[in-house]
């Protein structure tokens, strides 16, 4: 997964938001440690549920 830094993702958000698009997460960092995830929409649906069916499989 690739890294840059938060002033980084600010400075080319547009070129950050092709990556995401085409599938390619980034770790963001604050000096040196990483702080956040930055993914695609689909991605992001796709984490979602299927941490909702393994709360709802842990719950039944």
């Amino acid at each position: 997964m690739k890294t840059c830094t938060i002033a980084e993702a600010k400075n080319n958000l547009s070129h950050l938001i092709h990556q995401f698009e085409k599938g390619e997460p980034i770790h963001l960092t604050r000096y040196g440690k990483p702080v956040a995830v930055m993914m695609s929409e689909s991605q992001y649906q796709k984490l979602v549920l299927s941490t909702q069916s393994i709360n709802l499989a842990i719950l039944n």
